[in-house]
């Protein structure tokens, strides 16, 4: 059958097809005659095999060990299942936090010694909290210290210190833009990574801008 009969047996579209095969998951044979993709039912059942694990947030690459006899279905779906779970409780701490602050008349103003206390309070109790935040701004430490000018990189590069900052730099932004963008392209999309990885690409493009205007007020 053709990739348009076999996206709808399986509840799914072309892209998403193509996508998989393009990450080894499915593997059509293709006809001598034309060498267009023919799908067979075994390959439908295949591809309703992956939704179901992309379904329990399994990512493609597990998927792939998982189909290829590399990794146990069982071991692998009980590691996910404590992924899950800390995700989980990551949320409910987000989610009572949020309920608290919008029982305030204004959160805006809100007393935050008051509530970062409330928070190590709970996570003493064993309930966590999202770390996002605290990633970013790790992230964000890290490129403008490498777009600060370190004394360390003018020893280790000289006069290429410049050059070499430059190509870093411009390496890191390339890999967030890219890792931003594949998540869209992502099947089934994940908001959590996107939000995620947008957010990195963010923080980054702020912290250079931030540079590139000290540098500015400091020329002046």
């Amino acid at each position: 059958m053709k990739i348009g009969e076999a996206a709808k047996k399986a509840g799914i579209s072309p892209g998403n097809i193509r996508f998989y095969e393009k990450k080894g998951l499915l593997k059509p044979k293709r006809e001598e005659s034309s060498s267009y993709r023919s799908y067979t039912e075994e390959d439908v059942e295949r591809l309703k095999r992956i939704l179901v694990f992309r379904k329990a947030d399994l990512s493609v690459e597990s998927i792939a060990l998982l189909l290829e006899g590399k990794e146990e279905a069982k071991t692998l779906l009980e590691k996910q299942e404590e992924v899950l779970e800390g995700k989980m409780k990551e949320l409910e701490g987000s989610l009572l936090l949020c309920r608290k602050l919008k029982q305030e008349e204004d959160p805006l103003k809100a007393d935050p010694e008051e509530y970062l206390r409330f928070i190590r309070e709970e996570e003493q109790e064993g309930r966590k909290f999202s770390p996002a935040e605290e990633m970013l701004g790790q992230i964000s430490d890290f490129t403008a210290e490498c777009y600060g000018g370190s004394g360390w990189f003018t020893a280790v590069f000289g006069r290429w210190a410049d050059l070499v900052k430059l190509i870093l730099g411009a390496g890191l932004w390339l890999f967030f833009l890219y890792m931003a963008a594949a998540r869209f392209l992502e099947e089934p999309v994940s908001v959590s990574h996107i939000v995620f990885w947008s957010g990195l690409f963010l923080v980054y493009n702020l912290s250079f801008l931030k540079y590139w205007s000290n540098k500015r007020k400091t020329a002046e």
